[in-house]
């Protein structure tokens, strides 16, 4: 009875190590997809003035995300990812009188790469940055930056070909902002969260 316990962790073992090289040969190298979702837009309010009542005038909005992507395994454990996608954030302006529209939209191209760790098959922990190109807002900043630049991290999870991901977003710069009269300056940083869908063209 003793003589055989090692005969039997062995073969168990060996079928173990059968499995996991099944599962990554058929794992596949590289896809394409489709993915998009909701995004809540979040902003930081930096005044040179701490008296001036700016920031109680800006709140969150909600916008979406929707784009492409390219996403390529290096090993079992390790993956990339490059997302392209059109992002419409921005913010709302409260408490202003006579204001008649209080959106703020700001739509970006976006432009994230994205690396990370695979524990299980379908799920999937990346981070990477994020550059956001302005390609359209609603109003006039005198203060503004065309390139937004970040941080993002990334949990998905797929079965098949359909996903479901969880996404936040912190921006390292400055979109936009205004000078008044030469005395008051403040500046808005973006951050945000997403939830959204996905599909894998495999």
């Amino acid at each position: 009875m003793n003589q055989l316990l090692p005969k039997n962790v062995l073969a168990g073992l060996l079928s173990l190590l059968a499995t996991f090289s099944f599962a990554q040969n058929n794992l596949p190298k590289s896809y394409f997809g489709i993915k998009a979702g909701y995004l809540q837009s979040m902003n930081t309010v930096d005044v040179n003035q701490p008296n001036f009542g700016i920031r109680q005038n800006v709140a969150d909005r909600p916008g979406f995300y929707a784009g492409g992507f390219y996403h390529r395994n290096i090993s079992r454990l390790l993956g990339y990812q490059i997302d392209f996608s059109y992002q419409e954030k921005g913010l709302i302006i409260k408490n202003i009188p006579g204001l008649t529209d209080p959106n703020d939209r700001f739509s970006y191209v976006s432009l994230t790469p994205v690396i990370g760790l695979q524990p299980l098959r379908g799920l999937g922990f990346y981070v990477g940055p994020e550059m956001n190109v302005l390609v359209r807002g609603d109003r006039s900043y005198n203060i503004r930056k065309p390139l937004e630049v970040g941080g993002l991290g990334r949990i998905a999870y797929h079965y098949k070909q359909i996903g479901v991901e969880a996404r936040y977003f912190q921006a390292f710069t400055y979109y936009g902002g205004y000078t008044i009269a030469d005395v008051v300056t403040y500046h808005l940083t973006s951050r945000n969260w997403q939830l959204g869908l996905y599909y894998n063209f495999r």
